[in-house]
């Protein structure tokens, strides 16, 4: 493809690029085996692209197939289009799908986004026949869900419809096993999407991802990325204009009206770090404190300080030092924002290397990702006391994310449920005396705690606090680190077998009894132990804790 480049791009003289292309003299696009290819509406421009196509078919031997190749012409006249029409290419109509998406300059409606919710609809239904946990829906949300809409989500900003749908979609097979149960959330998604440190699954919420992937175009934009994108925007779209200071235009592409829209958030997060200032400009770039000195309504300040539209920011740096500009006294009457800003500039900081950079939020920007924009600009919560005792290094995946409702208080007890009018009993399943929270459930009940004891104390812990929360904090501080991570181990499996425990004897399918569910507790340990690289290790240096876990089962 490499030659049919070189042979694309040695245009006849009289041939004319399409109008947006002429800047960076692009006439083609190529993606795997797709070209797409772009030209003025002349009879020369399309048939130097016709003899290339020939010329290189007779080179390598590859035909291009007209039967899927498509056509689209706007504002030609009726002898070209008469011309063209003898090529026999077939017309294709706007707007046309590439890449699985749409290309469309205007506003991005609903019904233009149903590919992508039928495509997510269809993956969500095809998992539904398959027996998942919470911890394996999770995971598939993970890796695929989001990575079918962060595509789209890098292309345009979807309507807030869109993004409600899929998220109730992705709610019902997230807690309901399929999209068609609705309720049963035990929690709200606003947390689920939130970090493992502030109490969330890690999920992202995709309305403030989208926002961070177009920001992140944004930033492409003012660091002059050498990505194609951004160099088309520098060199056509802007041309001389300045992206900080420029009106919205009225007859740009939605997507470009709302990457402007956005210049107010992203100017919260970054910072114009001034070395030498030959990068800057002086009057339209945001350096000083994240204001822009003029704009299209304060051109006279330019006039009145004798700099040129033009001027660097180095014009007014000397020596590493900075020398504000003289205003011009033939101006009787200087502009009052020019008399503000050189009665309080405030000298920001120049750079020791003498480099000018620009950054987001401490970060160089031309080494960010959308990752580092949406970590800025997302929700945020306090952080949980409990997260490292959930989300240790010897978790077992599916027990976690049950410890992780447990410490959410959203496990189905009868507590809960006559909270909600569900059941008038409130009798603990275990120990038949108790009220059953999650408290006595784990802590309290005579039959659990029992257990607790018994399999703690063959790590040489005793019971310690009143809550389930508060057993956690105990074991996390411990002053022996190794021997709390294998509490903390310990303690998630039990969690699950005990839940599994009462919930056997609430629906009647046996009981499995105190000495069969400790051992079921240790094996599970056991074999957690025997696949981490971290006890093999432990082994050799600690044979306390090695010959207390070789004893579980005797």
């Amino acid at each position: 493809m490499n030659i049919f480049s070189c042979i694309l791009s040695k245009t006849p003289e009289g041939y004319k690029y399409h109008w947006r292309c002429k800047e960076l003299r692009l006439n083609h696009l190529f993606f795997a085996d797709d070209v797409l290819m772009f030209s003025h509406g002349s009879k020369l421009s399309v048939k130097h692209i016709m003899d290339s196509m020939a010329l290189f078919s007779s080179w390598s031997g590859l035909i291009p197939s007209i039967n899927k190749s498509s056509s689209y012409l706007c504002n030609c006249d009726s002898d070209f289009t008469t011309w063209f029409d003898t090529l026999s290419i077939p017309r294709g109509n706007l707007p046309v799908k590439f890449l699985g998406v749409p290309l469309i300059s205007s506003q991005l409606c609903v019904n233009d986004c149903m590919p992508l919710v039928e495509k997510i609809t269809s993956r969500l239904q095809s998992w539904a026949t398959i027996l998942l946990s919470l911890a394996g829906r999770v995971m598939i949300i993970k890796s695929i869900v989001h990575a079918i809409e962060a595509f789209w989500c890098n292309h345009f900003l979807l309507p807030s419809a869109i993004h409600a749908t899929i998220q109730s979609m992705l709610t019902r097979f997230l807690w309901k096993g399929n999209i068609n149960n609705k309720g049963g959330a035990k929690v709200a998604w606003n947390v689920i999407c939130l970090p493992r440190e502030e109490g969330g699954l890690g999920l992202k919420n995709m309305a403030e991802w989208n926002k961070a992937q177009l920001i992140h175009h944004l930033i492409k934009v003012i660091t002059r990325s050498k990505s194609l994108w951004a160099t088309w925007v520098n060199s056509t779209v802007l041309k001389h204009g300045h992206f900080w200071t420029i009106s919205i235009p009225t007859d740009c592409s939605w997507i470009w009206r709302k990457v402007l829209k956005f210049r107010s958030m992203a100017l919260q997060f970054l910072n114009y770090s001034v070395g030498s200032g030959d990068s800057f400009s002086l009057w339209f770039d945001p350096w000083w404190g994240g204001t822009c000195l003029a704009n299209s309504q304060t051109s006279s300040i330019i006039s009145q300080c004798g700099l040129h539209h033009s001027a660097k920011l180095s014009g007014i740096i000397h020596n590493g030092s900075w020398r504000l500009p003289t205003p011009n006294r033939m101006h009787h009457h200087l502009d009052p924002l020019l008399i503000h800003w050189l009665n309080t500039f405030d000298h920001p900081t120049i750079n020791s290397a003498g480099i000018d950079m620009i950054q987001w939020d401490g970060i160089d920007a031309t080494k960010i990702s959308t990752w580092h924009i949406w970590s800025s600009i997302r929700s945020r919560a306090d952080l949980v006391p409990w997260c490292k005792a959930v989300w240790h290094r010897l978790r077992i995946t599916r027990y976690a994310h049950h410890q992780w409702l447990v410490c959410h208080g959203r496990l189905g007890t009868l507590a809960r449920l006559n909270r909600f009018g569900i059941v008038d009993s409130q009798q603990c399943f275990l120990c038949i005396s108790g009220r059953e929270t999650d408290s006595h459930l784990f802590v309290h009940c005579t039959f659990s705690r029992w257990i607790l004891a018994r399999i703690l104390g063959k790590l040489g812990i005793g019971i310690i606090g009143n809550t389930w929360l508060a057993l956690l904090s105990h074991l996390a501080d411990l002053h022996d680190k190794p021997r709390g991570l294998l509490a903390l181990c310990l303690v998630q499996i039990y969690c699950y077998h005990i839940w599994r425990e009462r919930n056997a004897r609430a629906h009647n399918k046996g009981v499995f009894g105190p000495n069969k569910l400790i051992q079921g507790i240790f094996i599970d340990f056991i074999a957690r132990l025997s696949t981490s690289h971290w006890f093999s290790n432990l082994a050799s240096s600690r044979t306390d804790l090695h010959s207390c876990i070789s004893n579980l089962l005797l």
